[in-house]
């Protein structure tokens, strides 16, 4: 089920545009208010961002590139799926193909300094912007968004490649742990599952929560899915 902000192509698209700030409107053309409608649009497409995920393999094991090619593959085709099915998607298929081309799933993969890391090593990697700057969420409601996704041996040995893990790089885990003990022991450890067919409902939901009330939605398992409450 979508967050109603993002469930139609035409809201989704718009938000891919980041317009510039109130101290960045001298990037306007001055005789602006005398452009046509179509010279406005077209300069308009220079604030067109691209959105997606960074994703991390950490596992290179036997058998695991093809599996690699294939977790990618299904990652994209999952997203094409689910942008055909938004809402209005049928009567505006430029805007579609406008989404479908401005995902970047960032791949990497480098086994002499990635294989085997931890998930608080691949916080530091992405926040140090180890081997360039990482994709970050585009979203309009949650601007402090800093998530990537995992390829670790847990999902690139999975026959079917349904699950694909994704965590949090600004959780911190001494904060995340309980100051009271009566809440009970820590479940939130700044990570969980996705099924690799929903990166799309899973940044749509994005939209309007947090890492950890998404977490929250996935209790009392660590595995998120489309229609968790």
């Amino acid at each position: 089920m979508f967050p109603a902000a993002m469930k139609g192509i035409t809201k989704f698209v718009d938000h891919l545009y980041q317009y510039p700030r109130v101290d960045q409107l001298h990037v306007y053309p001055e005789d602006w208010d005398d452009k046509p409608e179509e010279d406005k649009k077209q300069f308009m497409e220079q604030f067109l961002e691209h959105w997606g995920y960074t994703i991390y393999r950490t596992y290179y094991g036997p058998g695991s590139d093809e599996q690699w090619t294939k977790l990618l593959k299904n990652i994209t085709d999952g997203v094409e799926k689910g942008l055909a099915e938004l809402e209005e998607a049928d009567k505006k298929p430029d805007a579609v193909t406008k989404a479908r081309n401005w995902f970047r799933l960032d791949a990497r993969s480098l086994p002499t300094t990635l294989d085997g890391l931890t998930l608080e090593d691949l916080r530091q990697v992405y926040r140090e912007g180890t081997g360039g700057q990482p994709m970050r969420g585009l979203q309009r409601m949650n601007w402090g968004t800093a998530i990537f996704m995992v390829a670790d041996a847990q999902v690139l040995q999975e026959p079917d490649l349904n699950l694909l893990k994704v965590a949090d790089a600004e959780y911190d885990p001494v904060a995340a742990v309980p100051k009271n003990s009566r809440v009970g022991a820590q479940r939130y450890f700044g990570w969980f599952t996705i099924p690799t067919t929903v990166v799309l409902d899973f940044y749509n939901f994005m939209d309007i929560f947090t890492f950890e009330q998404t977490f929250n939605h996935a209790l009392p398992g660590t595995h998120w899915d489309v229609g968790c409450k």
